[in-house]
């Protein structure tokens, strides 16, 4: 007999996938994605969708191409849609373009494009992780799904840090000082200190707002220099030095993140923390991204282990550097799934997250 409901994927993350449908003791749906001799993507689903719930999986591979990877998906959702199925959910354990969502000088929103397209598609729902920010919510109008990691990030540090209650949790930006503080009562560290890791470093990314640029200059007069303007200038902005806040010595130091790319802020703030003492250096996020030499620097620095879940695939950069560690995220998937499906509250998958998270 027929299931009632059918998992897909895409290319990107086909481990992560097969986690899935073996725990749900399910087949995975039939379908075929490649790419054309002239790059464009071509997507068939290869079984009967119709009147039935699909779960579209996909993922983003870095070491691929992420363009590629959202269209695939976008190409899956359509031929579900077209093929007459009763819902679909696209499940996306890294949400693509989630830091995107801010407007820097003239370059829009890219995040809202995205989730105006991933509804076009006919998607009835989003489930991902960990977003980069609660309120992207906001910017799809169909519910979302934001799961936590936390128990899983919990666990791995209980785990596989000895001594973890002699540690000091260190969030690595502003956005992740709630999760540190959720983090340190849950692994009941006593009085609870939070460091923080504040500044900039030289090459670190930044994107400067350049919408209060002046005119461009131009051979006539023009009403800009007959009636200057009353706008006072803004002072440039200064870059504050590396700063870390919280007393490391003689501590495990444990920074916290939610998703670990560019890593040099990371690698200089560890040099400055073993400096003041701590004997061991730990880095605890969800989404280990880990692009460009990240791996290398992991690998030369003081940091003892980085841990990171699955939900973007990093075998390759865990081929450059030992100090990967990998979290399973699985299980958090298939509950959601098997929820979803049986038309149960999803509010169970929430009773330990923090309010703050």
């Amino acid at each position: 007999m027929e299931s009632k409901f059918v998992i897909i994927a895409g290319n990107s993350h086909p481990k992560f996938v097969h986690s899935v449908v073996s725990a749900l003791n399910v087949p995975l749906g039939r379908i075929n994605a490649y790419k054309q001799s002239n790059n464009e993507i071509s997507v068939n689903v290869e079984e009967s969708v119709r009147g039935r719930d699909v779960y579209v999986i996909q993922s983003v591979n870095i070491q691929g191409s992420v363009n590629s990877d959202v269209i695939e998906a976008l190409m899956l959702n359509y031929a579900c849609f077209t093929s007459a199925a009763k819902s679909i959910t696209l499940i996306l354990p890294y949400l693509p373009y989630c830091t995107q969502s801010r407007m820097h000088g003239r370059s829009g929103v890219p995040l809202n494009l995205l989730a105006a397209i991933v509804k076009s598609s006919g998607v009835c729902r989003v489930v991902s992780i960990d977003l980069y920010r609660k309120e992207l919510q906001g910017f799809f109008q169909l519910p979302v799904e934001n799961l936590r990691a936390s128990p899983f990030l919990i666990r791995a540090i209980q785990e596989n840090i000895p001594d973890y209650q002699n540690s000091i949790l260190i969030a690595a930006n502003t956005n992740a000082l709630a999760r540190a503080t959720a983090f340190g009562e849950r692994l009941k560290l006593g009085p609870i200190e939070i460091g923080r890791i504040s500044g900039t470093v030289e090459g670190d990314d930044h994107v400067e707002d350049l919408r209060m640029s002046p005119p461009p200059p131009q051979d006539r007069i023009s009403s800009f220099d007959l009636f200057p303007s009353q706008i006072p200038t803004e002072p440039p902005k200064h870059k504050q030095p590396l700063c870390v806040e919280g007393d490391v010595n003689g501590r495990i130091a444990i920074i916290v993140d939610d998703i670990l790319d560019n890593v040099k802020l990371h690698v200089e703030a560890a040099k400055l923390i073993k400096q003041r003492g701590a004997y061991k250096i730990y880095i605890v996020a969800t989404h280990g991204i880990l692009s460009g030499n990240a791996p290398a620097l992991i690998e030369d620095s003081p940091i003892d282990e980085v841990y990171v879940t699955n939900t973007v695939p990093h075998e390759i950069q865990k081929m450059r550097t030992h100090k990967i560690k990998t979290i399973d995220i699985s299980p958090l998937i298939v509950e959601a799934i098997r929820r979803i499906n049986n038309n149960e509250s999803m509010g169970a998958l929430f009773a330990q997250v923090h309010v703050g998270e």
